[in-house]
């Protein structure tokens, strides 16, 4: 198994772990290997508001809205609360926005002002992702909370949040979410189409696991996350390449993320995974530990890994890419802030 790490780190970037004797303190990084960042742009730029606008004021307003057959590309959700229960899948080129004012302090994002809040909260246990963004989405001005389960309580809950993943080989998908709360209450897991609990995951899939339908091989997914609020108890992002040659890159700029940074280049499910990469742009983020939250490591980054299936029985992964880029970015109250293997 051979996979390639690059952490590249600019200006100071405190790492404070737990207690007070117990400091890790990250002054500065040498630059590790030099790569060149003149990447590809990494989202699709926001959609103009042109079009007709759809006003949605109930659950079902809002699920009729989302149908493949309703063809609307500019969803506006009335402050309120939306109880959900299934998955929903926001179609390419849609604006799906609610009526939430993100506020700020010390230039990152804490909360929806009062009385402006759009939620979205899952209400019935179900299989599946809340929201899948096709290509071209924009979200904006959401709430959007899982519903909390316990292993063997009922109803069970399995799945994440927000899910921008691909669909076919070669595929792409580019989605960008500002403005947002994303609240993922439950602990990760490992479920039939890949990694569950998580706030936001970005993957190339595989779907057959080793039988039809093939890896998505080739495929190229870009998500931006910006100026958002993320509580989560696995992952706050969870990005990784279940197919060979996937490329996945992600922004993140002026974020609050309560929860891990986890991203792995390429794993098998069970098929080998080559040649995939995962690129990570963190700008002026604060990773912070939420409480009761998974406090081992603020990021965890990992080249390649064999399944984490055990009956799956796997060849693992070889010359897999994981690039992270960081500027000024905080990483708070884990007791290592940063895991890379």
């Amino acid at each position: 198994m051979k996979s390639v790490l690059q952490l590249i780190f600019e200006f100071q970037v405190p790492v404070l772990g737990i207690g007070e004797h117990s400091p890790f303190r990250l002054a500065r990084l040498a630059l590790l290997t030099l790569i060149s960042m003149t990447a590809p742009q990494l989202c699709a730029s926001e959609q103009s508001d042109s079009g007709d606008v759809v006003l949605v004021s109930t659950a079902a307003e809002l699920v009729a809205a989302l149908e493949p057959q309703s063809a609307v590309l500019h969803i506006r959700v009335r402050r309120g609360d939306y109880a959900v229960d299934r998955p929903l899948t926001v179609p390419d080129g849609a604006i799906l926005e609610g009526e939430g004012i993100m506020r700020v302090d010390n230039g990152l994002p804490v909360g929806f002002e009062p009385g402006t809040m759009t939620t979205i909260r899952v209400t019935a246990g179900f299989e599946g992702d809340l929201l899948t963004l096709g290509n071209g989405v924009v979200l904006r001005g959401l709430r959007l909370e899982d519903l909390k389960t316990k292993p063997g309580s009922e109803p069970q809950r399995s799945g994440n949040v927000i899910v921008v993943g691909s669909r076919a080989a070669g595929d792409t998908v580019s989605a960008q979410i500002a403005d947002c709360e994303i609240v993922s209450p439950n602990q990760p897991g490992v479920g039939t189409e890949g990694p569950t609990g998580h706030a936001l995951v970005v993957l190339t899939r595989n779907p057959g696991r080793h039988q039809t339908p093939p890896p998505h091989v080739g495929a190229t997914i870009n998500a931006r996350l910006e100026r958002s609020v993320v509580r989560a108890n696995g992952s706050a992002l969870f990005a990784i390449n279940f197919a060979a040659d996937g490329a996945l890159t992600i922004a993140l700029d002026g974020n609050r993320l309560e929860g891990i940074l986890s991203a792995a280049g390429g794993a098998s499910r069970p098929d080998e995974v080559s040649g995939a990469s995962v690129t990570v742009e963190s700008r002026d983020n604060l990773y912070a530990l939420r409480p009761g939250g998974q406090d081992a490591f603020g990021w965890r980054v990992i080249g390649g890994s064999s399944s984490h299936l055990a009956d799956l029985g796997a060849p693992g992964a070889n010359h897999n890419l994981v690039r992270i880029k960081s500027v000024n970015d905080r990483i708070e109250g884990f007791k290592i802030g940063i895991l890379a293997a």
